[in-house]
């Protein structure tokens, strides 16, 4: 059985501690670590979700390839990506709107977070037929991030059995940037 990434524990900790008030000592002492152990992976509490961003790219990157989704359009293939990203997401939905809301109230810490996320995106891109290069690539794949980021928060909210809200978002917006796409060709 694989061993639980220790970013991914650390998530999970959120939900009992808050993200604010979640300090290393308290992540030493709850996961029953040595301090000095935890410092030599983590230099900030950001580094965490860095972390755990790499965790998720990983399991996407090992568990999906182009093969699964060759045949299909690249909209479809993009909100098959992203819907997979957040069922992945699915075991730390109450620790990541707990994040998500105190990083509102702390824009600093919510920049350096959001350009790993949207780094991160680039490689969950980069298994779909979606052509990313050139400047009208650079747009969409400009686009495709505002969604995702979106789409995210629609995710953190939606409470639906099978995420119905954020799949009709998902869906109305990726037809939407392939409107505006198509226009300008």
């Amino acid at each position: 059985m694989n061993e639980i990434p220790l970013s991914c524990k650390i998530i999970k900790l959120v939900g009992t501690h808050g993200w604010r008030s979640l300090s290393f000592d308290k992540i030493a002492s709850d996961l029953r670590m040595n301090l000095s152990d935890l410092r030599q992976k983590y230099t900030q509490k950001e580094d965490i979700l860095i972390d755990f961003n790499k965790e998720m790219d990983k399991k996407i990157l090992s568990e999906i390839s182009k093969e699964d989704l060759a045949g299909a359009a690249p909209r479809d293939q993009i909100q098959e990506l992203f819907l997979y990203r957040f069922e992945i997401l699915e075991p730390y939905k109450q620790a990541l709107k707990i994040i998500y809301k105190d990083m509102l109230c702390h824009p600093t810490d919510l920049v350096p977070n959001m350009i790993d996320n949207l780094s991160s995106l680039n490689w969950l891109l980069s298994l779909s037929d979606a052509d990313l290069n050139g400047f009208l690539g650079f747009a969409k794949s400009q686009g495709l991030k505002v969604i995702y980021i979106v789409a995210f928060k629609k995710w953190l909210d939606d409470d639906s059995k099978n995420q119905e809200k954020t799949m009709a978002f998902l869906d109305k917006s990726l037809r939407f940037g392939e409107r505006i796409i198509d226009n300008y060709r």
